[in-house]
């Protein structure tokens, strides 16, 4: 299983790459609007990992702004991801954009990395879920709190191990998890994850095959990820007997991804099944 959130992690840089796509989206800039274009700037400098500048900037332009505040707290945690102090530091400053949050983005943002922050001290204890749970229920239409549901249900999916029945609770159990989901982005994150854990925990295979069609279904934006997803799904689907669909992500594979080096395999195998009629005559 993915254990602990470890801020230092290539997944801690993404998720901010994710912020700063997002603060990005939401902040439009009003011509003569000096402190939003600072702002901007400095999220910018986050996004190119550019901590210690981002920090600075925020601390100069922004030292009292809730965004501002945000903003110095994952700087910081991108510059020193490692220090307990820093650590601490940014945990204190992200408490106070939630105490003075209205329920917009910034509390919500505050309240997942702060979540995040929290994990990475305790693990995955009960406290942990609990906090992730509620965010979840909350139903902010937040893609990075949706992020929490990911977490929720691999660390089931590994608990229960390849126990079958167990299993079957796990996936009773994350129906009403899916059902808090409210984003394209949460949804497909959610789909993609649980369909590769069920797969490399052993579970039902068509129940991880549907999974990752629902995901592929809402489109993968992430070149490496997407490639991966139609290769299993071709996989899967074959183990499965269900070898039209393997024959056409097969196929997919052979044409979305010609540089990819598993290709050579995908064309014997194509050439195989297209040899016994695996795509019904057509």
């Amino acid at each position: 299983m993915r254990g602990g959130v470890n801020v230092a992690s290539g997944w801690w840089i993404g998720v901010m790459a994710m912020v700063v796509g997002f603060i990005g989206v939401c902040g439009q800039v009003e011509p003569g609007d000096e402190r939003r274009e600072l702002a901007l700037a400095a999220w910018g400098k986050i996004g190119r990992q550019s901590f210690g500048e981002a920090q600075r900037e925020f601390m100069e332009f922004l030292p009292s702004d809730p965004e501002g505040r945000l903003g110095l707290a994952l700087s910081q945690l991108g510059e020193s991801p490692g220090d307990l102090k820093v650590r601490k530091e940014a945990r204190e400053i992200l408490s106070e954009v939630v105490r003075e949050g209205v329920g917009d983005e910034l509390e919500w943002l505050g309240r997942f990395f702060s979540a995040r922050i929290m994990e990475s001290e305790m693990q995955m204890s009960d406290e942990v879920k609990d906090v992730y749970r509620k965010l979840i229920e909350a139903r902010s239409g937040n893609p990075l709190i949706e992020l929490l549901a990911c977490r929720l249900a691999l660390e089931k999916i590994y608990r229960a191990g390849t126990d079958r029945q167990k299993q079957e609770e796990v996936l009773s159990w994350m129906k009403g998890l899916e059902g808090c989901l409210q984003t394209r982005a949460g949804r497909r994150e959610f789909y993609t994850s649980v369909g590769f854990a069920l797969l490399e925990n052993e579970g039902d295979e068509e129940v991880a095959l549907d999974y990752l069609l629902r995901a592929d279904a809402l489109g993968q934006p992430l070149e490496q990820l997407r490639a991966d997803c139609v290769l299993a799904i071709a996989g899967v689907a074959e183990r499965v007997g269900k070898m039209e669909v393997a024959l056409d992500y097969y196929r997919r594979f052979l044409k979305e991804f010609f540089r990819d080096n598993r290709r050579y395999e995908v064309e014997r195998i194509v050439e195989k099944m297209e040899g016994g009629g695996a795509d019904g005559g057509r």
